[in-house]
């Protein structure tokens, strides 16, 4: 999220493999999700966007799974 408030590319952070195709296909979706949301107009909303964002997926990722 950080990358698509500053303006980078999709394509450019798309280009990045680890080799892993588990972490890829990770980053792929995570990469999408972020390109999904608007580029805000200022620091103080990109800064509220990229925390969100990251609270989100760590929150999602840390959730315990249940049998």
């Amino acid at each position: 999220m950080q990358s698509r408030q500053n303006g980078e590319s999709k394509e450019s952070l798309l280009a990045g493999k680890s080799g892993n195709p588990d972490h890829d296909a990770l980053g792929e979706m995570l990469i999408n999700e972020a390109y999904n949301q608007p580029v805000l107009d200022s620091s103080e909303l990109k800064s509220k966007a990229i925390n969100t964002f990251a609270d989100k997926w760590r929150n999602t990722c840390n959730k315990p799974v249940s049998s």
